[in-house]
Order: structure tokens, then sequence, then C-alpha cells
């Protein structure tokens, strides 16, 4: 039972790692968009979003 919680805890960590990453790379697409200066893949390539990501950021921005 114990290994159990264990296992469910380390998921859960992991879990929340990996959105905490996303949002660290999402917040730094949307500051790239912001500053006009860089193309939607340059953005890519700097925060490991796909293009189509950051396209779609690009249009949320611009709504």
């Amino acid at each position: 039972m114990c290994v159990a919680i264990q296992v469910m805890n380390e998921r859960a960590a992991k879990q929340a790692a990996a959105s905490a990453k996303m949002a660290e790379k999402i917040a730094a697409a949307k500051r790239m968009l912001q500053l006009g200066k860089y193309t939607f893949e340059e953005i890519a390539v700097v925060t490991e979003l796909t293009v189509k990501e950051v396209e779609t950021f690009a249009a949320k921005e611009d709504t």
C-alpha cells in the first residue's frame, strides 16, 4: 500500500514539473511575441515549442 502511494506521489510530482516547465515555455514565447522581433521559427527554437504552438499563441494574442 505504501509503495502504491509513493508511486502516485512521484507521478504527481513529475506531472507538476512538466506543467511548470510548459508554463515557462509559453510565458517566454508570449514575451518574445510581444517584442515583435522574432520569427515563429526562432521562438520555437528558443522555447522548444513547435512552430504550430507558437502560431497558436500569436493568434490568441491578436484577439
